[in-house]
């Protein structure tokens, strides 16, 4: 289960797909409440290419894509950006 924070425009991530998989990411837009996102990446998950949209479900208190997928997201170190092609 993600725990609710406020996630920052550029702040690196890692999302943590319901099939496993933990993807670097990049946030690209946050909304000032932190209960949208959209993050890019370099994969493809759950049908979206390169870039995908969370919602935060306060009933469910999880992260989800528009179909209702759960996804988690944690916070990695600036070191780890690398996978992303950042300098």
């Amino acid at each position: 289960m993600s725990k609710f924070r406020v996630w920052k425009l550029g702040e690196p991530c890692e999302i943590r797909c319901p099939d496993g998989r933990k993807v670097p990411a990049i946030v690209q837009l946050a909304s000032d409440n932190g209960w949208s996102l959209a993050l890019a990446f370099e994969a493809i998950i759950g049908g979206w290419v390169a870039m995908m949209p969370l919602l935060w479900s306060a009933e469910r208190q999880r992260f989800e894509d528009f179909r209702g997928e759960p996804y988690e997201l944690a916070p990695i170190g600036a070191g780890d950006v690398s996978a992303l092609g950042a300098p």
